[in-house]
């Protein structure tokens, strides 16, 4: 790795602070523009053209040439302003005006003194003239005239004294288009021929201008400056280094900038910049003794323009370029320039010179302590910084400086090995040596083979190259890395594309090495190992830059800085052929020592004369730096085309063979300083450039019809070219002049638009109904994704139902369990003739109702398969007709209609049940006022083989709307909490589930028929037979009842104690187990719930079986299930013949009795 600090080297690049130092500063002596050299005011209308007001008239320059607009009596000219259409009102001694153009475009002054009434005396003299929106003022000794133009006519309208009576004037500005006035008795604005006054005036007031909103910054000659508040009316001395630079030197004028909140002309200390918190910095040598800077006006562009009693200078308050020399402390010319912990370093022949950082106002430099030795270059690291020259000098970490004795080095680098570190010095007498980069350096060998005298050291990526010369030729020496003490130099001489020279100074720039001769640049060629020309970059330096290139740096964007021998410098951007001149025009010629660039962008350019010029090139881009030429007046025949005072109104048509045509051109930036020349063209007539002249203009005549562009370009001797600049016109032929051409092109101009309009006319309804199509397949995908979503919804809701279902079944089958169980043990105890008996008996019905209802749940759920028998369906509607009229209210009549003859059908009994109570209830529903409700059952004729079962009502109805719905799940006309929204649903499933159909009957008013269609079986009715009923006699013996529910379990124990059975209860599996194990030997059977706590009870079945395989096991469950194979199953609820048979069924007949 090397770090290599030469003339052309870099450093570590710690970011600088905004050192600050003088603006460039071009001036305008009168010998320019051949006027007297005072300029008591200036400004500039909207096309950038500059007016000065000086003793010999009012100056004009328009960027191409200057002129003189002399009064007519030859009166002199104090003050001037540029009005709202870019005039000129002018306030002369004893006389006032306007400038206007004549019929050539040049200007003339108009005097509005004959505006005055007749009676009116001699005009003052104006010194100070301003712009409202109500009009001009003309401030003079004493009285205040104001000029309002009649509207659309400026030289027509009505002058009139304001208050002459009043006490003195001192000045008048506008804030807002509102003229502010000052005079002894205050400050204030004028209004209708009033002052409305704001403060007490604290001065001979010079200027007013506006800070913030209702702040008003006020400069009194004598006394500073002042913050009037419009608000409080309270007028202030600003206590800040600005106000007090105001008193102290005086203040002629007042204005605010673009770089800086305002500029301050004081008479005794040139131009002061200050900022919005009062801060203040020069910006140069402006300071010119009495008279001093009377006068402040800014372009178009933000720069600043000063009338001097010398005359015109301009400031250029943005410029990249600033200037360090002994006002700043610079201690010698610079000739090595580092970056070192955030402090510049400045080498030179009277030692080293550090740049302090930023204070207020212009930085300075301080000198280095302790070092008076010369230095040349500069080699560093992150810790230390070496400075070579007469002796060696190192800068340490914390800013420590030791100076040391050693050869006399014009450039040095460093060199890093794998475990050492050193300095290559370049000296003027011993060649290339390596020295240690301890504290205290020492040499450790020479390079062999290299130059008794060295100028550069540039590093590449494989080695080192040096510039030397050991007899009065210099050649160019390569040392490959990695360098010890047995390197040797190679010499690159004529063989290699290098001749023998005075001078050669290599750089490196885009990964190559090139090579500064008198003949120009070469570039190395790795492959051949000799360096060859580079043709375009050789004809661009050659035809841009004279002289040879004598220094070269590269700046943090990759651009090549190039200064030569003959005071040029220039900057060449990648992969562009064209030099950019260096803008250092403002500045006399300078001898570039060394270049040096920042990682911020920041160029440090030293010269001889103790100057260092630091350029950032983050202010200027390309295009601006040399400026471009101006073409400033076009005129055919003597007439004005463009340029002078009459504004370009697009490409000029001029008529066929127009005469003369005149081009005169300039360039702005270049205007105060000889030796600009200038190449043009005319495109369209010429192929090619002019010669370089300094002609600023020039003439064609008989130009034949066609279109032209005028070109011209500028250069200045060691600025290089300028961006062209082009003029187009057109000269007619004869035959477009005629009126019949241009009704051609109105028809045709028409017809395109038309065609236009009718285009785009079409194209929006094409888009429109594109737009409409998009729509409404949006919107039917939208309803469809709506729709398919209400299905998933109706089908989650459907799952969740049928899970709640089978829990709620499984709860009231355990409930209805208990209910027979005790029901039965209840009627066994009591007369079979007695009243309780009866109710005990509609109580086993309920149940045996209620046990329908649930296996329906349990159907509709998916839990429950169903058991379809043949039975006669008669039956089944009668004995459920019968339950039905028992619950019905007494306003409803139920009227059942039954067929003569048998009705078999395959159904399954509870769901068919549950089907006529949901229809029944329904019904009832419909009747809030009562009513009657047929239940009949017939064949059917259409179609045959099938019977028509039908509930009807004379209730309400319903509307082809609902009828439409009313097998929907969860569609439902019943109030909240009144209905579901399934029965007629679960209605539907079942009847499709047999086979059959539904139809429902209704109209608004008339009452609703449900009409369902079941086909007839063709087997007979299965008969119930007749089991001799055995009863079981538990004889004494146990019984291991095992059951969760504690009515369930107490009512199965009761029926079972009953029988004489011993019971032993259990409430969950692991307690079964455990009284099992205390009672194993008597227990003969063993009654157990499916779903116990715990352990469930086919677990513990198994667990039992474990020890006694043979043990009679009867399983019981609210809920359908598969037993093991070697248990039998009983489904609650249950009365005591199912479990009397489900006990012989397993027990045999051990406990039977007839």
């Amino acid at each position: 790795m090397w770090t290599v600090i030469g003339i052309i080297g870099s450093w570590n690049a710690v970011p600088a602070a905004a050192e600050t130092g003088n603006l460039p500063v071009r001036t305008f002596p009168p010998d320019v523009y051949q006027a007297s050299g005072t300029v008591t005011d200036l400004g500039f209308d909207s096309r950038g053209v500059l007016f000065a007001a000086t003793p010999d008239g009012v100056l004009v320059f328009d960027g191409a040439r200057w002129q003189v607009v002399r009064h007519p009596r030859g009166k002199s000219v104090r003050s001037l302003a540029v009005g709202r259409r870019d005039e000129v009102y002018v306030g002369c001694s004893g006389d006032l005006g306007v400038l206007v153009p004549d019929e050539a475009g040049e200007l003339r002054f108009h005097s509005l003194a004959d505006q005055l009434p007749d009676n009116h005396g001699p005009i003052p003299a104006i010194h100070d003239t301003t712009v409202c929106d109500d009009g001009v003022f003309f401030l003079g000794e004493p009285a205040l005239l104001h000029w309002q133009p009649s509207a659309g006519h400026r030289l027509r309208g009505r002058l009139s004294e304001v208050a002459p009576d009043v006490d003195k004037f001192f000045d008048v500005s506008s804030i807002g288009g509102r003229a502010v006035v000052s005079q002894r008795s205050g400050i204030g604005r004028w209004e209708d021929g009033q002052l409305t006054k704001q403060f007490d005036a604290p001065g001979y007031v010079t200027s007013i201008v506006e800070l913030d909103s209702g702040r008003w910054l006020i400069s009194a000659h004598g006394s500073g400056l002042h913050i009037g508040d419009t608000a409080t009316g309270a007028c202030e001395y600003w206590d800040t280094p600005a106000g007090r630079v105001a008193k102290r030197d005086g203040v002629w004028h007042l204005i605010p900038t673009g770089a800086a909140a305002f500029a301050m002309a004081t008479q005794r200390g040139g131009v002061v910049l200050v900022d919005s918190h009062g801060e203040t910095r020069r910006p140069g040598n402006i300071r010119v003794s009495d008279p001093s800077v009377m006068r402040l006006a800014t372009d178009a562009a933000g720069d600043l323009w000063m009338g001097t009693a010398f005359g015109l200078a301009h400031l250029d308050l943005g410029s990249p370029v600033q200037l360090f020399d002994a006002t700043n402390g610079l201690r010698s010319a610079p000739a090595a320039i580092a970056r070192h912990h955030g402090l510049l370093y400045v080498g030179g022949v009277d030692g080293v010179s550090v740049l302090d950082g930023k204070r207020r106002g212009i930085s300075r430099f301080s000198p280095l302590d302790d070092v008076d030795s010369e230095v040349w270059g500069w080699s560093g690291r992150d810790d230390q910084l070496l400075g070579v020259g007469k002796g060696l000098v190192r800068v340490g970490p914390a800013g420590d400086v030791l100076t040391g004795v050693g050869p006399s080095v014009y450039a040095s680098g460093q060199h890093m090995l794998a475990d050492k570190s050193y300095w290559l010095l370049g000296t003027f007498y011993e060649g290339l040596l390596a020295y240690t980069t301890e504290v205290e350096p020492q040499r450790a060998f020479a390079i062999q083979g290299s130059p008794r005298s060295i100028r550069t050291i540039v590093e590449t990526g494989d080695s080192v190259w040096i510039s030397g010369r050991s007899t009065e030729d210099m050649f160019v020496y390569r040392v490959p890395l990695p360098i010890d003490a047995k390197s040797v130099a190679k010499q690159y001489g004529a063989e290699q594309g290098v001749s023998a020279t005075s001078k050669l100074v290599p750089f490196t720039w885009q990964g190559a090495l090139w090579v500064s001769t008198p003949r120009g640049l070469l570039r190395f060629n790795s492959e051949l190992d000799r360096f060859e020309p580079d043709e375009e970059l050789l004809a661009t330096v050659e035809h841009e830059l004279p002289g040879q290139v004598s220094v070269a740096a590269v700046d943090s964007m990759n651009h090549l800085w190039l200064a030569t021998d003959r005071f040029c410098v220039a900057r060449l951007s990648p992969g562009k052929p064209r030099l950019v001149s260096f803008p250092l025009r403002r500045l006399e010629p300078l001898v570039v020592r060394t270049m040096v660039s920042e990682a911020d962008g920041t160029m440090w350019i030293s010269a001889q004369a103790k100057k260092l010029v630091r350029y950032d090139t983050n202010q200027q881009d390309d295009s601006a730096e040399l400026g471009k030429p101006m073409i400033g007046r076009v005129s055919a025949d003597g007439t004005v085309l463009a340029g002078g005072h009459r504004p370009r109104q697009g490409t000029p048509y001029l008529p066929y063979s127009s005469g003369t045509m005149r081009f005169e051109y300039s360039l702005p930036a270049r205007a105060a300083f000889a030796g600009n020349k200038f190449q043009t063209r005319l495109v369209g007539m010429e192929s090619g450039w002019t010669d370089w002249t300094t002609a600023t203009s020039r003439e064609f005549t008989a130009l034949r019809e066609g279109t032209y562009k005028f070109a011209v370009r500028a250069r200045d001797e060691g600025l290089g070219t300028t961006p062209t600049v082009e003029y187009a016109f057109r000269v007619l032929p004869p035959w477009y002049r005629t009126s019949w051409i241009y009704l051609l092109y109105g028809a045709v101009a028409t017809c395109g638009m038309c065609g236009i309009v009718v285009w785009q006319v079409h194209s929006a309804h094409r888009t429109i109904d594109r737009l409409q199509s998009e729509i409404e397949a949006r919107k039917r995908a939208q309803a469809e994704s709506e729709r398919y979503q209400a299905q998933l919804l109706r089908s989650q809701k459907l799952e969740s139902i049928g899970t709640l279902a089978t829990g709620v079944a499984h709860d009231v089958n355990n409930s209805l369990a208990a209910i027979v169980c005790f029901a039965e043990v209840a009627a066994s105890s009591v007369p079979k003739n007695s009243p309780l008996a009866e109710y005990l008996a509609h109580i086993l019905d309920a149940t045996v109702l209620a046990t329908g209802t649930t296996k329906g749940l349990l159907t509709f759920s998916g839990e429950e398969p169903g058991e379809k028998k043949s039975c006669d369906l008669g039956q089944v509607v009668s004995s459920c007709g019968e339950f039905l009229r028992r619950i019905l209210p007494a306003s409803v009549e139920l009227v059942l209609r039954m067929p003569g003859q048998a009705t078999n059908v395959v159904i399954d009994q509870s769901q068919i049940k549950q089907v006529i109570m949901n229809l029944v209830v329904n019904a009832r529903d419909a009747l809030p006022s009562g009513g009657v409700i047929v239940l009949s059952l017939e064949p059917s004729s259409s179609p045959p083989g099938y019977l028509l079962l039908s509930v009807a009502d004379d209730g309400v109805g319903m509307s082809d709307e609902v009828r439409q719905r009313v097998f929907d799940p969860f569609f439902t006309t019943k109030k909240r909490g009144q209905g579901t929204g399934l029965g007629l649903s679960i209605v539907h499933g079942i009847i499709e589930d047999h086979g059959g159909t539904v139809e429902v009957v209704s109209e608004v008013g008339t009452g609703t028929t449900i009409k369902m269609m079941l086909p007839i079986a063709d087997m007979p009715a299965e008969q119930g037979s007749e089991t001799v009923r055995q009863r079981v006699n538990g004889l004494g013996h146990t019984v291991l009842l095992v059951e969760d529910n504690p009515h369930v379990r107490a009512a199965i124990g009761a029926q079972l104690r009953a029988l004489e059975f011993v019971v032993i209860e259990a409430g969950d599996g692991e307690q079964a187990l455990r009284e099992y194990g205390q009672a194993a030997e008597s227990i003969r059977l063993a009654i157990m719930d499916i779903d116990l706590p715990k352990l469930d009870g086919v677990s513990c079945l198994h667990r039992i079986r474990e020890q006694t395989p043979e043990l009679p096991v009867i399983l019981i469950s609210g809920l359908p299930c598969v037993p093991p194979r070697d248990a039998c199953f009983l489904r609650k609820p249950f009365g005591e013949a199912e479990l009397t048979a489900a006990i012989l069924a397993t027990c045999g007949a051990t406990f039977a009795t007839s």
